[in-house]
């Protein structure tokens, strides 16, 4: 997934021929057709942008913005212009494009688990339930149902009252994700569009968090479940490692991840090293290092708090054995 071979391309070379403003001209036309086809083709579609916009305050155009950052990419500026074509209004600096594709997405959700469950599935472990399913992959029914399994407890937690995750629920909510994420080459499910909104989700679910503080973070318990086969463990990380550039933070998660568990996660996280592009990879490095002394101190301090807590013991008498 991160190995292939690595084309660099600028925005000067991609946008060579074409500047940004021509360029989201000629989205803006086909990403409209397309969804003018599908709705005239009776694909069904309850998207309100109003609905949306209701939630969002109004700020200066979002192009303003962009012409003060970064160099645009061809994504971003395709990503910008289908989150400008689903609202049908010009972006502006408080909206967040992939927010109103995740958004988008997540009425799409809406639509399949009211059409598979009687009861629909709770939106916020849907979403972690997304989330995992993005992260570990699955090579077979096996590695699916794992992952729905962890996405139940890793969301769920300790929590004595969770309700019991049946066969029946397993089997619904894998019917679920391969319904909404069709299977694309050898893998048994799709997941969701490009690394940007998969990093987005990831990070969003990371930021909510799951189950109880103490069960440490949603990045964690995924990585550390007993049920993930070693080959969902490495795509995970891979996952992982491919966000990061966008969202930092995230390194942060997964290496300390690592730190606490390196006899199941070290190789793994060492090999990834070895697939990152420059920037992405010293960042890991960077963060696997950071982890790596937090982990020894606490360990330490931790060795220190029981030695210290220890009562005192009386002198025992020396004994000479040459009498």
């Amino acid at each position: 997934m991160a190995s292939g071979t690595e084309i660099v391309l600028t925005p000067g070379n991609v946008l060579r021929q074409v500047d940004a403003g021509e360029l989201r001209e000629r989205a803006w036309t086909a990403f409209s057709r397309r969804i003018a086809a599908l709705q005239w083709s009776g694909v069904p579609d309850d998207w309100d942008p109003q609905e949306f916009l209701d939630q969002i305050p109004h700020g200066a155009p979002l192009e303003e913005i962009l012409a003060e950052g970064a160099p645009a990419t061809v994504l971003s500026l395709h990503i910008e212009t289908l989150a400008g074509v689903l609202i049908d209004n010009p972006l502006h600096d408080n909206l967040d494009p992939q927010e109103v594709l995740l958004y988008h997405e997540e009425k799409y959700w809406d639509r399949a688990s009211a059409t598979l469950f009687q009861q629909p599935l709770d939106p916020d472990y849907r979403k972690t339930l997304v989330a995992v399913q993005r992260m570990t992959g699955a090579a077979d029914q096996k590695e699916a149902d794992a992952a729905i399994r962890t996405a139940w407890a890793v969301y769920h937690g300790d929590d004595p009252m969770a309700p019991l995750l049946t066969p029946d629920m397993v089997r619904a909510q894998r019917r679920f994700l391969t319904t909404v994420y069709p299977p694309t080459g050898h893998a048994y499910w799709g997941g969701v569009g490009p690394d940007a909104l998969t990093a987005r989700l990831i990070n969003d679910v990371e930021a909510e968090g799951c189950g109880e503080p103490e069960d440490g973070t949603f990045i964690t318990q995924t990585l550390t479940h007993p049920r993930m086969s070693p080959a969902q463990r490495r795509h995970c990380l891979t996952i992982v490692g491919r966000c990061i550039s966008s969202y930092p933070a995230l390194a942060t998660a997964a290496s300390q991840a690592v730190a606490a568990n390196p006899n199941l996660l070290w190789d793994d996280a060492q090999d990834l090293l070895e697939k990152l592009p420059g920037p992405t990879r010293d960042r890991w490095r960077n963060a696997l290092a950071s982890a790596q002394r937090r982990h020894d101190e606490v360990t330490l301090s931790a060795t220190q708090v029981v030695t210290d807590d220890e009562p005192d013991r009386p002198d025992l008498p020396v004994v000479d054995l040459n009498h």
